[in-house]
């Protein structure tokens, strides 16, 4: 096996070895959800939350759609669900 593909699913393991974003991704997996409702579940601030999700987003593991003044996080990786 091509060594870049074990850089690829360390960096993977590394984004789901953070307890927060883990249980986003776990929410996530039921239904998209705003960050108003991952801030209840996580009983976290809204900024860091939204940290949280840049970062899940920039590893392209979830996207998000606008919903008139919602934005609305869900899984976009199969792997990860």
């Amino acid at each position: 096996m091509n060594m870049s593909i074990y850089k690829v699913k360390a960096q993977l393991f590394h984004l789901l070895s953070h307890p927060v974003r883990l249980q986003i991704l776990n929410e996530l997996r039921i239904s998209r959800a705003c960050v108003c409702h991952l801030q209840v579940i996580t009983n976290r601030p809204q900024a860091y939350i939204s940290q949280q999700l840049r970062v899940l987003r920039e590893a392209g593991l979830v996207e998000d759609e606008k919903d008139g003044q919602n934005v609305y996080y869900y899984l976009r990786s199969d792997t990860v669900r």
